[in-house]
């Protein structure tokens, strides 16, 4: 990290700026966690719902401040799992439990609710942050009451209904997240193992009904399926592009005219005999004929065609672009599953090291289950 940015974290603890920060995160924490378990909210009322989405956006603000502060600075970490008696980790811990709860609860298409859900990956993002390569800071989220359960839930059960920009920040979050807490601490590996998924299993959301490392299993192989079947094909306008263009044409084959009035013999350059040279320029004009005849031919020809296509203009620069953007989004997709499969992976390993990983019958045999592990581990080995 950068010295002068490591040190002007350092003067925010010193200075006491960070406990100013972490008071004002947590008395506006509990301002919105009285909105979210008061009766009112069920009304529904508009002007009080933009009030409280205000209050959302500031403490989004102070979660925004405190992932900065907290990123990559081992003594900011420790100095605020330990604050007033780890009160920070306490307060947010239950709210993002209850934010979980609520937003399953709700329309997920609504401004208001995609402000609360941004909120929840503000919260998310602090805590990725305070528990990287901190074992303590592990060990105290850890066992806080719920929340491997609903980090869980919000992986197999929101991510599934959240709009699609969020869903893979929710993805990406939960198991990061999952992965601090799981490799520092021994007692959160049990816990995860034990957490059920329990909500019904439908096309929409296929993890439902299962135990969250089947539905982690299930995670891996859906992604990372779907990346390797991902190929990105030349689309559909560029080949029109191409078919539409004009075929070059191939140079008119000419008869060779030279030596119009002379003839190369081996004795040198002699004069061509009247007759031979009157029977050579009659043999121009018909070839000349001949050719304006072919050029008629070929513009009526190209004429039919256009209006054969309708006269439809396509401009490659245009199409270009719109293949470009389709290449692009194919691309980020396909990111998109490997990052999500890879996490998934790392989480099956660290369950797997400490034979904490309960072996699940599927379909009625357990070949399927060993067919996963397999590449899971195939998967890994290739990540090395």
């Amino acid at each position: 990290m950068n010295t002068s940015v490591s040190s002007l974290k350092e003067d925010l603890r010193t200075l006491g700026a960070i406990d100013v920060i972490a008071n004002r995160a947590i008395a506006l924490t509990r301002q919105c966690t009285g909105y979210l378990t008061s009766d009112q909210e069920e009304e529904g009322k508009e002007g009080e719902e933009r009030e409280v989405d205000v209050h959302f956006m500031k403490l989004f603000r102070q979660l925004k401040l405190l992932e900065n502060i907290l990123c990559m600075s081992k003594g900011n970490q420790s100095y605020l799992t330990m604050f007033d008696g780890s009160i920070f980790i306490s307060e947010i811990s239950k709210f993002l439990v209850l934010l979980g709860d609520y937003l399953i609860s709700k329309d997920l298409s609504t401004r208001h609710t995609f402000i609360v859900t941004e909120t929840l990956l503000g919260t998310l993002r602090v805590f990725l942050n305070i528990t990287h390569d901190n074992a303590l800071a592990s060990y105290r989220v850890g066992e806080q009451e719920k929340i491997i359960d609903s980090i869980c839930n919000f992986t197999f059960k929101l991510a599934q209904s959240v709009p699609v920009i969020q869903q893979f920040d929710i993805l990406v979050l939960c198991l990061s997240l999952l992965i601090n807490l799981l490799e520092e601490s021994s007692t959160n590996v049990q816990h995860m193992c034990s957490v059920f998924i329990d909500v019904a299993s439908t096309s929409s959301n296929p993890y439902g009904d299962m135990l969250a490392t089947q539905a982690l299993v299930k995670l891996f192989l859906t992604h990372y399926e779907r990346g390797e079947s991902a190929s990105v094909e030349v689309p559909t306008p560029t080949k029109q592009v191409i078919s539409h263009e004009s075929p070059a044409k191939s140079p008119k084959v000419r008869k060779d005219l030279t030596s119009t009035f002379t003839s190369r013999m081996k004795s040198g350059i002699q004069p061509v005999p009247k007759k031979m040279k009157e029977r050579k320029e009659e043999k121009m004009e018909e070839d000349k004929a001949e050719d304006k005849e072919q050029d008629e031919e070929e513009e009526e020809e190209e004429e039919e065609e256009e209006e054969e296509e309708g006269n439809i203009s396509f401009d490659p620069l245009i199409f270009k672009r719109e293949d470009f953007d389709s290449a692009l989004s194919q691309a980020g997709k396909h990111m998109e599953d490997s990052i999500i499969s890879s996490y998934s992976a790392v989480l099956v390993a660290l369950l797997i090291q400490n034979d904490s990983l309960p072996c699940h019958k599927s379909s009625g045999s357990t070949r399927s289950g060993l067919d996963s592990v397999q590449r899971i581990l195939k998967f890994l080995s290739a990540m090395d």
